[in-house]
C-alpha cells in the first residue's frame, strides 16, 4: 500500500520524475496528487477511491500537454492464502495517439518493467515457515 501511496513512487515507476502530494497525510477520497511523467507530461491526480491498505482509484483532472483526453487508474491489493499479496493494478487511457501503437505488447512490457521496479522498494518475503 506505502509504495502506491507515498513519496516512494518515482522510486520504483521509472516513468514517473516527480510526484508531490497537495495534501499531507493521511489522505483519502477527495486527495489530489501531480505527477510528472518523462520528464514532459504533467497530470493532476484526484482521487475518487480510497479504500485504505485494499484499493485506490484516481482519474486526471489536468493532463498537460494535452496528449490524452481522459485518465484514470485503479490498484487493487489482495492478500494471498499463503502470504503475500496480489496486486491488480488498471490504466484507462483515452488518446486518440495510441491507436498506433501495439498495445498488448506495450502493455505486456510496461507492466514488466512496473513490477521489477515495485519489488525494489518492497519488504522481502519473509522465508516459509516450516
Amino acid at each position: 500500500w506505502g509504495a502506491l501511496t507515498d513519496d516512494r513512487l518515482g522510486a520504483w515507476m521509472r516513468i514517473i520524475d516527480r510526484a508531490r502530494w497537495h495534501e499531507p497525510p493521511p489522505r483519502g477520497r477527495g486527495a489530489r496528487r501531480t505527477v510528472r511523467l518523462l520528464r514532459w507530461i504533467t497530470i493532476v491526480e484526484e482521487f475518487h477511491i480510497w479504500e485504505d491498505q485494499q484499493r485506490l482509484g484516481f482519474r486526471a483532472l489536468d493532463i498537460r500537454p494535452r496528449v490524452a483526453r481522459a485518465w484514470a487508474e485503479q490498484a487493487q491489493l489482495q492478500r494471498l492464502p499463503g502470504g503475500g499479496t496480489r496486486l491488480t493494478y488498471t490504466i484507462a487511457i483515452d488518446a486518440p495517439i495510441l491507436r498506433f501503437v501495439p498495445i498488448p505488447r506495450f502493455a505486456a512490457a510496461s507492466s514488466r518493467r512496473m513490477l521489477r521496479g515495485i519489488q525494489t522498494v518492497l519488504p522481502a518475503p519473509a522465508a516459509p515457515t516450516p
